[in-house]
C-alpha cells in the first residue's frame, strides 16, 4: 500500500508540536477518516482477492472505503499511532467486509519501511480469523452457560450449594476487612 500522504500528515502533526498522537487521533476523528482516503492499495495477490470475494485485481486498487468498516477505524488508528511512533511492524485484528459486503475478521500484519524511507510500499498482510472468531464467540457462550449451571439446580433454577457456599465465602472476607 502507498502511505505516503499519511505519512506527510502525520509528519505535519509532529512538526505542529503534537506529542501525543494517541489523544490528538481520538479528539480528531476526522484526520483520521481523511488518512483513511489517503491510502491506496497498490497491489494485491490471489488470496487477497478471495478474501475480498473480487473477481479481479482492479477492483481492490485504490482507496480502502470499499472494505472499511466503521468498526475498523479504531484498528486503523493503531496503525496510525505505529507509524507515527517509528515501529516498523505491527499487528492488529480488525474487522472488515468483502466487496459484497459480508462481514470478516482479519488479523493484518504490517511492516513499515525505515522512518526515512518513502512510504510507498507498506507491505500488508491479512489473515482472515472469521472462523477462528466465531468459535470463540460460541466457546465464551457455552463457558457461560456452564457457569450459570454450576451455581443453580438444573431442575428447580434456584441457587445450589456451590452458590451458597461461594456468597459465603465472599461475605466472609468482606466482613473479616
Amino acid at each position: 500500500e502507498d502511505m505516503s500522504v499519511v505519512k506527510a500528515a502525520l509528519d505535519a502533526l509532529e512538526a505542529q508540536g503534537i506529542a501525543d498522537i494517541r489523544a490528538y487521533l481520538t479528539q480528531h476523528p476526522a484526520f483520521v477518516a481523511d488518512c483513511v482516503q489517503q491510502v491506496r492499495i497498490m497491489d494485491v495477490n490471489q488470496q487477497t482477492l478471495k478474501l475480498f470475494d473480487a473477481r479481479s485485481k482492479a477492483e481492490l486498487l485504490g482507496g480502502l472505503n470499499r472494505i472499511l468498516l466503521p468498526e475498523s477505524l479504531p484498528a486503523f488508528t493503531e496503525i496510525l499511532i505505529a507509524i507515527a511512533e517509528g515501529k516498523q511492524h505491527f499487528e492488529v485484528e480488525t474487522v472488515h467486509q468483502t466487496l459484497q459486503g459480508e462481514r470478516r475478521n482479519a488479523l493484518l500484519t504490517v511492516a513499515f519501511p525505515e522512518p526515512d524511507a518513502p512510504f510507498t510500499n507498506v507491505l500488508i498482510s491479512m489473515m482472515d480469523i472469521t472462523e477462528r472468531k466465531r468459535i470463540e464467540a460460541t466457546l465464551a457462550e457455552a463457558s457461560r452457560r456452564l457457569e450459570a449451571l454450576s451455581i443453580t439446580d438444573s431442575l428447580t433454577g434456584i441457587p445450589n450449594r456451590r452458590q451458597f457456599d461461594d456468597v459465603l465465602d465472599s461475605e466472609y472476607e468482606r466482613h473479616a476487612q
